[in-house]
């Protein structure tokens, strides 16, 4: 464990980091981002990005880059 974490919910927090760096700075499209880390299908990706982040992966991109998406 880390922290009160489990080993299973660190995995995902951490694929969804890396996806948050690649959404910020890369011009690829969300679901070729998703595959890129990890994740094995857009739902699976669009659920687990949604709980840590509190954003939709589109909402998130738009803000970070100041657009009006939110």
């Amino acid at each position: 464990m880390v922290g009160n974490r489990s080993d299973s919910s660190a995995a995902p927090r951490r694929r969804v980091r890396a996806a948050e760096r690649q959404i910020i700075e890369g011009s690829e499209s969300i679901l070729a981002i998703a595959l890129s880390v990890g994740f094995n299908t857009r739902s699976s990706f669009y659920k687990t990005f949604r709980r840590v982040t509190g954003l939709t992966p589109k909402a998130f991109r738009s803000a970070r880059r100041g657009g009006a998406g939110i």
